[in-house]
């Protein structure tokens, strides 16, 4: 397994999803397992793409440095959800993971994203917003 790459996954989910519960975090990592199907490019090439992902951008720099310390201080519920997010990462990685659904973006639900009124097959989850793009 590639150790880099399935940090990059976990953390990206991590800082992505970590208070979504189980079910919201398979929904985001569904999303990256069709996006890296699709386009064949590197997990981390994708997952490190801060137009794709916020967490990755400046502007959620703090937010990156709360979720490390939260970590670090080994508070049950962030490590039971990093504990998700290296289990899901991992099974990503190595290929033996099973997406639930054909989703190819995601975004809060009331995000105003140009693409958001053209997904189709959407679920919503949480305070997000699963679909596809055709």
């Amino acid at each position: 397994m590639n150790l880099a790459a399935a940090i990059a996954v976990a953390s990206t989910m991590y800082f992505e999803a970590a208070d979504q519960g189980h079910f919201g975090r398979m929904c985001q990592a569904t999303v990256m397992w069709n996006e890296q199907r699709y386009s064949g490019k590197s997990w981390v090439k994708i997952v490190k793409n801060p137009d794709r992902y916020s967490c990755w951008g400046w502007s959620e720099l703090p937010k990156r440095v709360r979720m490390r310390l939260a970590i670090r201080r080994k508070e049950l519920m962030a490590q039971v959800a990093w504990n998700d997010c290296w289990s899901i990462a991992c099974s990503m990685v190595d290929g033996t993971f099973q997406p639930i659904g054909a989703w190819t973006n995601y975004c809060r639900v009331d995000s105003n994203v140009w693409w958001k009124a053209a997904m189709t097959e959407t679920k919503v989850v949480a305070d997000h917003i699963f679909g596809k793009l055709s």
